[in-house]
């Protein structure tokens, strides 16, 4: 098994707040459960606070738009997630009971590794479209960039959960003379009523074993190739 950092994004899009009393609302709702590890204070446009597992971010935007991240990072297999949950419930609170000022709500999670090689990659020989296909992905695009000596590729499509339907895909991969870079991001828009334990560990557990199965298939086990087309 390849060994990686797993890791769970929660982001809200709130539309027709005023940022800086929405911010300022919220610091004020978790005073005394969280710290606030960072505060624009000049304008109370953007606001990190740290609450048990989970970081909150918040980013106000113009025309009464505000960006809200529950962020965890380093899961591990036994993680519990009441810190997410209770800290979501609690923020909604303080949205208007129609829901009209939410618009997007999404379920990101991903797992990234550092795996070192034996050999230089060599981008003109294998097939990531076909890599990937092979597991049930399908691929809208292969995209690779030259980045200062750095090779990135980033290829993205859809792939069918049970239980949750179709999820967006995402893998990367950044290489530097023997070793690479790897990860893959599984991401749901989601409503409300969905963000409980069981969707959570569903979408976690699915992307690291879809992770697993397509690294395993890129990187044979010695790590000795790592060849794309």
């Amino acid at each position: 098994m390849i060994e990686g950092k797993l890791s769970l994004k929660l982001v809200m899009n709130l539309v027709n707040v005023k940022a800086s009393e929405f911010i300022c609302d919220v610091i004020t709702l978790f005073e005394g459960v969280g710290r606030v590890v960072s505060f624009d204070k000049l304008a109370e446009s953007s606001a990190l606070i740290r609450i048990g597992a989970v970081d909150l971010v918040l980013i106000g935007g113009s025309g009464g738009v505000v960006r809200v991240e529950f962020i965890m990072d380093n899961i591990k297999p036994l993680s519990g997630f009441n810190d997410l949950l209770n800290t979501f419930k609690k923020l909604l609170s303080l949205l208007p009971s129609g829901g009209e000022t939410l618009k997007n709500l999404e379920l990101i999670s991903s797992y990234e590794t550092y795996i070192p090689l034996t050999n230089t990659p060599d981008y003109k020989s294998a097939n990531i479209s076909k890599v990937l296909s092979g597991f049930g992905i399908s691929v809208n695009e292969v995209n690779f960039e030259s980045l200062d000596g750095a090779g990135l590729l980033t290829a993205s499509g859809t792939y069918v959960v049970g239980g949750l339907g179709v999820v967006k895909i995402i893998h990367t991969t950044l290489s530097r003379n023997y070793a690479v870079r790897s990860s893959l991001t599984m991401s749901k828009n989601v409503s409300i009523s969905d963000i409980n334990d069981q969707t959570i560990k569903k979408l976690l557990y699915e992307t690291q074993i879809l992770f697993q199965v397509v690294n395993e298939e890129l990187f044979n086990s010695s790590y000795i190739k790592f060849i794309y087309k």
